[in-house]
């Protein structure tokens, strides 16, 4: 009777203990930077939000005014829209909004403002 031949390290099917030190090699070695990378970019954005906050800014860097006596809030609406889009052609309508919209916008622009939202 002979004992059974063990596999050496460097054979296939050998070295299962060599594979398991290089997966407890390879794990930290991954996990803990891309930990390190994902705490920076966290870090990083918290900073520019404070300071974008700080500046007044929106997160594209737009000046948002204070809340001050100067500070106007513009609310626009047309008048009969309702009557006006069932008695016209829908395309004179929309042409109609979106000359609004842009004078909306371009005013907006020449007085330093900004368009919190619409509706309709």
């Amino acid at each position: 009777h002979t004992e059974p031949e063990q596999p050496q390290a460097g054979q296939p099917n050998g070295g299962s203990s060599s594979s398991a030190s290089l997966a407890k090699i390879i794990a930290p070695a991954v996990i803990i930077p891309t930990v390190a990378i994902a705490l920076l970019a966290l870090g990083l954005a918290v900073l520019v939000k404070r300071n974008r906050k700080a500046a007044h800014k929106t997160l594209l860097g737009q000046v948002k005014p204070p809340v001050a006596p100067d500070t106007t809030l513009l609310i626009t609406d047309i008048e009969s829209s309702t009557d006006l889009w069932d008695a016209l052609d829908p395309c004179t309508m929309d042409v109609a909004l979106q000359l609004h919209h842009a004078a909306v916008r371009a005013t907006c622009i020449k007085h330093r403002g900004y368009e919190s939202g619409t509706e309709g």
